[in-house]
């Protein structure tokens, strides 16, 4: 964003800029990461990223599909919210680990 709440902006402002070849999916609350249906060699396979040096979940074609990689988020305040992940998404965060509301989850 480029503004902040309550700015003054005159048309032709810019506002905000993105990158629409990156789509991401961002967490809504603080609270705790939950995964469904994601599996090694099922639902997804770890990938060797040789510019950062780590090893990345990216999810795959399941032939199982019964199985539908989900991300959940268990809100500290007691909401909840979940994302189902789309086939060539790059795993941001891992099971069990707990995110802050915009952090990147995929």
């Amino acid at each position: 964003l480029r503004v902040k709440d309550g700015d003054l902006i005159n048309k032709g402002d810019t506002i905000c800029q993105w990158d629409p070849f990156n789509a991401v999916i961002l967490s809504q609350f603080d609270g705790v990461v939950r995964f469904e249906a994601i599996e090694e060699g099922i639902t997804y396979r770890e990938e060797f990223d040789e510019q950062t040096g780590h090893k990345e979940k990216v999810i795959i074609e399941t032939k199982d599909k019964t199985k539908n990689p989900t991300i959940h988020i268990q809100a500290d305040n007691g909401d909840a919210t979940s994302s189902n992940i789309p086939v060539n998404a790059h795993l941001a965060v891992e099971d069990g680990e707990r995110v802050k509301a915009g952090q990147i989850l995929v």
